[in-house]
């Protein structure tokens, strides 16, 4: 999969499970990292640590580090980290759901 089909993915995980702050997965609720999680790494709460196998483990943590990087860097604030946004008391859902999508048609633009 092109890091942009995780992305429409990820998308489409919130829209049909919910989203929340403050943790990566509150009952079938994901934030915007757990969703990348449940995407790319199968669960939304696998970790480095929990992941099964070695090398499809560092592929997908390596796929989820370029989508995380260019999400952060449509993020209004120089610094700002993906799970900070999510977590903020500005951010609601429909902004990490603008987020992702507008991410993704540049990575489709880019050929990601």
């Amino acid at each position: 999969m092109k890091d942009s089909e995780y992305l429409w993915a990820a998308k489409d995980y919130i829209e049909k499970h919910g989203w929340c702050q403050e943790a990566v997965q509150r009952q079938d609720r994901v934030c915007a990292v757990g969703a990348l999680n449940a995407v790319i790494l199968g669960n939304p709460s696998v970790t480095y640590a929990n992941a099964e196998d070695v090398e499809s483990k560092e592929a997908a943590l390596e796929i989820r580090r370029r989508i995380v990087y260019a999400l952060e860097g449509r993020l209004s604030r120089p610094g700002l980290e993906l799970y900070q946004y999510n977590d903020s008391p500005r951010t609601v859902k429909q902004d990490i759901l603008d987020l992702f999508e507008k991410t993704a048609i540049s990575m489709e633009e880019q050929g990601q």
